[in-house]
């Protein structure tokens, strides 16, 4: 079963905690500390990205670079992390056949937790998290991998991520957040939550609005009290911000 971090935001700062990134590639070239390998055609950096700017991929693709590409992070510590999520935004063409795969490396275990979507539908810059908990969490040399895998050699199939990054919720729990005066108070549960989220606030609130990592609106509501179905909401951290203007 899914679940959902819930996080509060009641002023204008937006809290997220990452081990790493996110990366966002708007230098146009290959960051130096990520590897990507030279047998055949290696993904690369190219435009456009998520937003402006550029991605890292592969496509539109030239034989025989149709199998096995992938992109490697740099060295992430999450020796102090009680939750692992990589998380990115994806975009790639829907080409019966293709996929793409996520692991990591654990120093000196090795290749755990393998993790594959089908590439059949199109994504337009799909917000994804991906979760390694049970593999990562506490494990202080990790690689994380982002592979490509096209069905055939053809000139159509493209697929590519941007904004990567590796984000825990140890910090910014809920029950760790300083609490601040003046602010509305909110009752929310469940939390973590996977399906249907109820909230109930003790004054005048005008909407509740719930972010994501990346700080984009996924979800919102009106009124003191009321409910938001997140079922439909990938694994991850969000954000929670009441409004009375």
């Amino acid at each position: 079963m899914k679940f959902l971090i819930l996080l509060f935001l009641f002023t204008s700062l937006v809290f997220g905690d990452w081990i790493f990134g996110p990366e966002d590639f708007e230098r146009g070239t290959m960051p130096a500390d990520w590897f990507a390998p030279t047998y055949h055609t290696p993904m690369y950096v190219y435009a456009p990205g998520f937003e402006s700017g550029y991605a890292v991929g592969s496509g539109p693709m030239t034989w025989p670079d149709w199998w096995g590409n992938f992109v490697r992070t740099p060295l992430v510590d999450c020796s102090s992390a009680d939750s692992v999520i990589l998380t990115f935004r994806m975009y790639n063409t829907g080409i019966s056949g293709d996929y793409a795969r996520f692991y990591i490396w654990v120093e000196p275990t090795g290749y755990l937790g393998t993790v594959t979507y089908d590439m059949d539908s199109v994504r337009d810059w799909e917000l994804v998290n991906v979760d390694f908990t049970a593999d990562a969490a506490g494990q202080s040399q990790v690689y994380f991998y982002l592979e490509l895998n096209f069905g055939s050699d053809s000139y159509t199939h493209e697929a590519k991520f941007d904004d990567v990054g590796v984000c825990t919720n140890t910090i910014l729990s809920i029950d760790e957040n300083q609490k601040l005066p003046n602010r509305n108070e909110i009752i929310v549960y469940p939390n973590p939550v996977s399906d249907i989220l109820t909230y109930k606030c003790d004054s005048f609130v005008k909407q509740i609005s719930l972010y994501d990592i990346r700080g984009n609106i996924v979800a919102a509501s009106s009124g003191n009290s009321g409910q938001i179905s997140v079922k439909n909401l990938p694994i991850g951290i969000y954000i929670i911000e009441t409004g009375t203007g």
